[in-house]
């Protein structure tokens, strides 16, 4: 997916990590880097380890992770997190301190209404990197054409 290569190392800052394109094209409200890979670590196949800041306004539609479990932790701000439980669609406000949870397969999504930024970090257990977790874009073609148009 990436062109960024870098040399694999134990310690990471976000900043260190450039924007892909990939991500910006699945994911265009939102600065996303994926801190801990198997681009970026020795050894690693199990674990993706990303930090994200979502501003207000943003959108992270619909989708799901066939190969991957995942967690994100809610650091300052807030969001609305939903997954699908049951076939029914829950969503909940969560604020610094909330763990959201989306099993292998299960669908979830991500907004922010706020008026500040939201800034949280996940991890995919399970993989190591955002291809191998199985990633299956849910959106719709009106959600799809919208966010061409936010590039």
């Amino acid at each position: 997916m990436s062109a960024f290569k870098p040399e694999k190392k134990n310690f990471w800052h976000y900043k260190e990590i450039p924007q892909d394109a990939k991500v910006k094209q699945l994911m265009p409200d939102f600065k996303l880097e994926y801190v801990i890979t198997e681009d970026t670590v020795s050894n690693n196949t199990t674990t993706v380890w990303n930090h994200s800041i979502f501003p207000a306004g943003a959108v992270h539609h619909k989708h799901k992770h066939m190969n991957a479990d995942e967690v994100a932790y809610v650091v300052k701000g807030q969001c609305i997190a939903g997954v699908t439980i049951e076939g029914k669609d829950v969503e909940l406000v969560c604020g610094p301190g909330t763990a959201i949870w989306a099993s292998r397969g299960q669908v979830h999504w991500h907004k922010n209404p706020f008026d500040e930024p939201c800034e949280f970090v996940g991890v995919y257990c399970g993989c190591s990197s955002l291809e191998k977790s199985g990633y299956v874009d849910l959106r719709t073609e009106d959600e799809k054409a919208e966010d061409s148009s936010k590039k």
